[in-house]
C-alpha cells in the first residue's frame, strides 16, 4: 500500500503545484480529500508552496520546440512502424558507388550506340564504285 500511497501523493504534489501558479492556494481542500493522507501530506503542502513562490514558469525557445516535436514524432513512428523506420542518415558508400558505375555505365552505352549510328551513317552516304 505505500507505492500506491507514495503516488497518490505525487500526483496530489503535482496537481497543487499547477494550482499555485495560477494562484489558487486550496491546500485544505487537498487535505480534506483525503484525510489518510494528511499527517504526511500537510508538511509536503507546505513545502510546495515554499518551493513554488520561488519557481517561475520556463517557456523554452520555439526551436528548441520544434527540434523537440520532429524528434518525438519521429521516435512515434519508428515505434509504431518498425518495418518502415526512416532511414539513417549517413550515406551508404557503396550505393553511391554502383548509382555512379551505373551512371558511367550508361553513358559509355550511350556514346557507343551514338558511335554506331554515326559509323553507319558514313558508310551509308559514301559514293558506291562502279564494279567492274
Amino acid at each position: 500500500m505505500m507505492l500506491m500511497e507514495d503516488t497518490t501523493i505525487a500526483d496530489l504534489l503535482s496537481s497543487y503545484a499547477e494550482r499555485l501558479f495560477f494562484g489558487d492556494d486550496h491546500s485544505q481542500d487537498y487535505l480534506a480529500l483525503f484525510p489518510e493522507l494528511r499527517p504526511d501530506l500537510h508538511p509536503l503542502l507546505r513545502l510546495t508552496r515554499d518551493l513554488a513562490a520561488w519557481m517561475r514558469p520556463v517557456k523554452p525557445r520555439a526551436a528548441f520546440r520544434q527540434d523537440l516535436r520532429r524528434a518525438l514524432v519521429a521516435t512515434g513512428y519508428r515505434q509504431l512502424s518498425p518495418s518502415l523506420a526512416l532511414e539513417p542518415l549517413e550515406r551508404d558508400s557503396r550505393r553511391d558507388w554502383m548509382l555512379g558505375a551505373a551512371a558511367i555505365g550508361s553513358a559509355v552505352s550511350v556514346v557507343g550506340v551514338l558511335a554506331y549510328l554515326w559509323r553507319n551513317r558514313d558508310v551509308s552516304e559514301a559514293p558506291t564504285l562502279p564494279v567492274q
